[in-house]
């Protein structure tokens, strides 16, 4: 769960209408500046290529669809359940999630899992020296160290196949790894907030200034920082612009939720009860 305070509001997005944002960005990603997914080098069919790697950053956080059907009711904002950032638990919880999202598509997604299967190293690689507890130090250990025989095991199935032998390319499969990465950073700063390395503080939801480095362009080679802006009325400015649509709409599912109402939440049917509200955002060229 997103959660981000609007006032007496609380937003409210869910982990799989968060990764539905990153997917649909993924399919408009490429244009006369910015190379298409799939397109960065060579291969038999372009076209499957790119669908897997979008299906992939769709698919990013399956891991989390059991936990947000079954999430625990937090006091945060009314009896909603807790944001990601909320979560006191052992990070083994959190591993076993990323882990089920992995294995899930290992079949019948090799490369797709893979990608998936990098982001997670990415996020969870700080904690395994940072964390404050040693038991979860050790559990993130052990995780890094299962995924990466794993990656071994899903590269030696993807250049199995002479057709996606050449999606293992340097030149392709890097570019892909950092567009999940920087695609799921984006929805976030549409559906609730994102860390800003520079500041260390919390913006998004289309209030605030965001910055992505290193984004491909043309290749891994060519990496430029993109920056995304509000300009009013909903309308995101993005430089450089990598859609193959402007404007682009972008909208997001969500639930709105007075926090001055402790218990407007309080049980799974109230949840449930409350009805979808959409956020519109236009994504424009800077």
């Amino acid at each position: 769960m997103l959660k981000t305070r609007f006032g007496e509001a609380v937003i409210c997005v869910t982990q799989p209408d968060h990764a539905a944002v990153s997917g649909y960005l993924a399919a408009h990603w490429g244009n006369e500046v910015f190379t298409r997914l799939g397109g960065y080098a060579p291969v038999d069919d372009p076209a499957r290529l790119r669908a897997e790697v979008v299906f992939a950053v769709a698919e990013h956080d399956n891991g989390w669809w059991l936990w947000e059907a079954t999430a625990p009711l937090a006091s945060i904002g009314g009896d909603l359940p807790p944001d990601l950032i909320d979560m006191d638990e052992p990070l083994q919880a959190t591993a076993d999630r990323w882990r089920m999202g992995i294995e899930r598509y290992r079949v019948g997604h090799p490369y797709a899992a893979l990608l998936i299967s990098q982001h997670a190293v990415r996020l969870l690689t700080p904690w395994a020296d940072t964390a404050s507890k040693v038991a979860d130090r050790l559990a993130v250990r052990r995780f890094l160290d299962e995924v990466h025989g794993l990656q071994t095991a899903l590269r030696t199935t993807v250049a199995a196949d002479p057709a996606r032998r050449a999606w293992l390319d340097d030149r392709q499969i890097l570019p892909h790894m950092r567009l999940v990465q920087v695609l799921d950073a984006v929805s976030l700063g549409l559906c609730s907030k994102v860390i800003q390395p520079e500041t260390g503080q919390a913006r998004g939801l289309g209030r605030d200034r965001l910055v992505f480095g290193d984004v491909p362009r043309r290749s891994w080679d060519d990496r430029v920082t993109m920056t995304m802006e509000p300009v009013g009325d909903r309308r995101i400015s993005v430089t450089p612009y990598p859609f193959d649509r402007m404007p682009l709409p972008a909208i997001v599912r969500s639930k709105r939720v007075a926090s001055t109402e402790p218990d407007a939440l309080g049980s799974a049917p109230s949840w449930y009860a409350t009805p979808p509200s959409l956020l519109d955002f236009t994504l424009v060229a800077g």
